[in-house]
């Protein structure tokens, strides 16, 4: 794990009467110090990635000092931040609400399609009635995901909650989906 390089005394006096003094003789620290341990070491070559966001010599990416912890620490750390900051973003609409809805809509397109497909032969079932079978499962599926009875609330279709669980997803992290049984009245 890489050491993290926080100001000297020398520097944080510096910034309290100068901040950008400060920081600029940081800066000026860290940069000598990673130019030392750059001579000391062997070289790699600056390809691909070295050129740009892992560079060690551009002037943006000098300052840039990230700690090497777990993804688990950064998600137990920082998840709650960052679900309100995402979600602030998606309700403020713009790129962080079109970007969601663009992806939501290319990835969820019209939603999960069954196509029943039974093993007649293992059943011992003749064609027609492995036909009869599929067309009747396919007609109770869409039944039941066409209409609201899918959803606790009765507000939505299943397919509307696949977009919901997905958009949700993008927008708050892990989601979980709950199936309760809830008794289906049916008024005549």
């Amino acid at each position: 794990m890489a050491r993290k390089i926080e100001p000297n005394l020398r520097e944080r006096a510096l910034f309290l009467f100068s901040p950008k003094k400060g920081n600029e003789a940081f800066l000026r620290r860290v940069r000598e110090e990673r130019e030392a341990q750059t001579k000391n070491s062997p070289q790699m070559a600056a390809t691909g990635y070295g050129n740009h966001g892992a560079s060690t010599t551009l002037n943006s990416m000098i300052g840039w000092l990230a700690g090497g912890g777990s993804a688990e620490d950064d998600i137990d750390l920082h998840g709650a931040t960052l679900r309100k900051r995402s979600r602030d973003l998606y309700s403020g609409g713009g790129l962080g609400r079109s970007g969601c809805a663009t992806l939501t809509t290319n990835v969820v397109g019209w939603g999960i399609q069954p196509k029943p497909k039974i093993d007649g032969e293992a059943l011992g079932m003749t064609d027609e009635a492995c036909d009869e079978w599929e067309r009747i499962t396919l007609r109770e599926f869409n039944l039941w995901a066409e209409s609201t009875m899918c959803d606790a609330e009765r507000s939505k279709d299943f397919y509307t909650c696949q977009e919901l669980a997905f958009r949700s997803m993008l927008v708050s992290g892990d989601v979980f989906v709950l199936f309760g049984m809830k008794e289906n009245l049916l008024i005549p």
